[in-house]
């Protein structure tokens, strides 16, 4: 029944979108974070839903009667190049490592992020790309937040939907999206067009912002306490009333202070943070960014994907570093996003990814410098804020996670290059000090 349903859904959104490129880029992104065909038994199970979707959505692109507007971006040549770079890095790697296997998803998420804007045009279309990835994100998160809510979650044992260790279906990765997604829902509650003045959309907004809070005190994940207190850092340094904001936060600080969490599972794993020096695991990853900083020095052109395998790091004790076999291509992860591209695409490669997410909050905060004295473009002064808001705290909790080439954050970069082309046509204004400009 429920691989029945998921096959009626998906033949109806990809049908429409023969027609309307749009609709298809939706069903795209919906394939592309929940998966359906691994939560089905049949029918669709096992089938390349995204290249079919993909595929639909580029016939329907190049057959639409709409006017072609081709858009020109610097971040999408930097896209397109960083594409094929990381096709480069990974011919030349080290067979051993399987770097075509990574480069398999990763390219295709870095090529679509790059189209996104082709297709993308107006407010419209980007809130319904944003409701996609919400409620994507919340099919896969909720099961978590409701067992959470019940007293159950755990790190690495919050059943969820989803196959296997990767993407959402790990602890730390859901934790730092569910991060992610609260400033995005803030924007959603405040200026939906698409559901305008609805008590009961705001109250789904608001029921979905809960859950995911549950998710990420029930994922256990350290990465969404450090994500999380990222996120009200940002939101207190925008705030008019920092004077109150501060306040309550200490309040906040000092209670918690006064919590005696040290014989919770939950208690047990945040206090860790501060003690680093003896957790093998972190120490595990300091290690391996030691490592990937000589070896990027060593090969400026990258190691290609996977190439922490090299590093053939086992574990970090007492005893110092334990290594696998020379001849094993075993070592331990990167587990952070900046030192995984370092380490896979090189110098120059980790160049252009820097130069993509700063790209990226320079056209956001110009947007927001663009529109601050337009009381009717207040909603794209937010979106700016939000968005900005959303790909900080996933780079933050990305500090502890490989996430580099995930989805989340390419469409975040897609969506800000999308909202600046619909702002440069505004007349730039006399300096405004806009990140104090009031905000509703």
């Amino acid at each position: 029944m429920r691989s029945a349903f998921l096959a009626a859904i998906l033949f109806y959104v990809l049908l429409v979108g023969v027609s309307y490129p749009f609709v298809a880029m939706l069903a795209y992104v919906w394939i592309d974070i929940v998966k359906p065909q691994a939560l089905a038994y049949s029918i669709i199970n096992g089938l390349p839903l995204a290249m079919i979707a993909a595929i639909v959505v580029l016939i329907s692109f190049l057959t639409s009667a709409e006017k072609k507007k081709i858009p020109v971006d610097n971040t999408i040549f930097l896209l397109t190049f960083f594409a094929a770079w990381i096709t480069f890095t990974s011919a030349i790697a080290d067979p051993g490592v399987g770097a075509w296997v990574k480069w398999d998803w990763a390219f295709k998420v870095v090529i679509f992020a790059s189209f996104i804007p082709f297709v993308i045009r107006s407010r419209i279309h980007i809130e319904a790309f944003l409701l996609t990835m919400v409620f994507s994100i919340a099919t896969i998160s909720f099961s978590g937040g409701v067992k959470a809510a019940l007293g159950g979650g755990g790190y690495g044992v919050l059943a969820i939907m989803g196959d296997s260790n990767s993407g959402l279906a790990e602890s730390s990765t859901l934790a730092a999206v569910c991060v992610m997604q609260l400033p995005i829902m803030h924007y959603l509650y405040n200026h939906s067009v698409i559901f305008p003045n609805s008590r009961m959309f705001k109250l789904v907004i608001a029921m979905t912002a809960l859950v995911d809070l549950f998710t990420i005190v029930g994922s256990g994940a350290r990465t969404g306490l450090v994500a999380g207190g990222c996120l009200v850092a940002l939101y207190a340094l925008r705030s008019r009333h920092k004077v109150r904001v501060a306040i309550a936060l200490a309040v906040a600080l000092a209670i918690g202070s006064q919590l005696d969490l040290s014989g919770t599972a939950w208690g047990n794993r945040m206090s860790s943070i501060g003690t680093y020096e003896q957790d093998s695991s972190a120490m595990g990853r300091i290690e391996v960014w030691k490592w990937t900083m000589g070896f990027a020095l060593q090969h400026p052109q990258g190691g290609g994907f996977d190439a922490f395998k090299l590093n053939r790091i086992a574990s970090v004790g007492e005893g110092g570093v334990q290594y696998y076999d020379p001849n094993e291509y075993r070592g331990k992860a990167f587990h952070n996003v900046f030192f995984e591209v370092m380490g896979e695409q090189g110098l120059i490669g980790f160049a252009v990814y820097l130069s993509i997410l700063g790209m990226t909050f320079w056209k956001l905060s110009q947007v927001r410098r663009r529109v601050v004295a337009d009381p009717e473009k207040k909603w794209m002064f937010d979106m700016a804020s939000r968005l900005s808001d959303a790909l900080t705290v996933l780079l933050v909790g990305g500090m502890f996670i490989g996430i580099a080439y995930q989805c989340y954050i390419f469409y975040l970069v897609s969506l800000a290059i999308c909202l600046n082309q619909m702002t440069r046509a505004a007349p730039a204004p006399t300096w405004v000090a806009f990140s104090h400009a009031k905000e509703r």
